[in-house]
């Protein structure tokens, strides 16, 4: 976000963070844009002299749409699980177990809450029928 932070700064947080960590920078226009298209919105706070931002991770498909958004610093390990899952609604990450429960249920941030669905539904009358047939 800071147009004076430099790549030598960058590379010295991801010395002091680990190397799991990327510290981006680029010019003024380009991290407005990224920015916009996030839907990520920061302010100048001039008495603290730093960029006041909420703090969100983003998890794409694929494809690099944004399949969902996380906010805060901290997940239950179980949310962020069924998130990545989610954004890789092709199969190929989770177990079969997995994709039917997202299949079935909808996803929520809440922790350890899954929205009923319509789906839920369809579902159970489909396991219901298969027992009986």
């Amino acid at each position: 976000m800071d147009p004076k932070e430099s790549p030598e700064l960058a590379a010295k947080k991801r010395v002091k963070f680990g190397d799991n960590w990327n510290f981006l920078v680029g010019r003024t226009e380009n991290v407005s844009e990224l920015s916009k298209e996030l839907g990520f919105r920061y302010k100048w706070d001039d008495s603290l002299k730093q960029f006041s931002h909420a703090s969100a991770t983003y998890l794409l498909t694929p494809t690099g749409e944004i399949s969902r958004y996380l906010y805060g610093i901290e997940f239950q390990p179980e949310t962020l699980r069924l998130g990545l899952i989610e954004a890789g609604s092709s199969g190929k990450v989770g177990t079969v177990v997995d994709q039917i429960v997202l299949f079935c249920f909808q996803f929520s941030v809440k922790p350890k809450i899954s929205m009923f669905s319509i789906r839920t539904i369809s579902c159970e009358s489909g396991a219901f029928l298969q027992s009986y047939s």
